[in-house]
């Protein structure tokens, strides 16, 4: 086990990343537990007009970046847990984070 890093975690303490089998996995010290890191990304479903995209994409056009061809614009939640359960992140998804009568979701999970 290998020192890499110290960071702060959700509850503001520190963490430190630890190397273990060539791998880097994050450790909490207050809750003396591995950190798992959450990413759920939301965008509207495709067959919805993104209004804020077409008036992005044109800016862009404008300032002269003409390759551009279509922006959707979404967002980015990251999550911090101490464990992993696919059914709970589904329904904070399905509850909460997505609006699902017009938006879609997609999740990684990383450490």
């Amino acid at each position: 086990m290998r020192l890499l890093a110290v960071k702060k975690c959700t509850n503001s303490c520190e963490f430190v990343l630890i190397q273990l089998d060539g791998s880097m996995e994050p450790w909490c010290l207050c809750q003396n537990s591995f950190v798992i890191d959450v990413r759920v990304f939301v965008t509207l479903k495709p067959s919805l007009l993104d209004s804020a995209g077409r008036t992005l994409e044109g800016s862009l056009k404008s300032l002269g970046f003409e390759e551009v061809d279509g922006v959707r614009i979404g967002k980015l939640i990251e999550l911090k847990m101490d464990k992993f359960d696919e059914a709970r992140v589904r329904a904070m998804c399905e509850k909460l984070l997505a609006n699902s009568v017009i938006e879609d979701y997609e999740y990684e999970v990383f450490n």
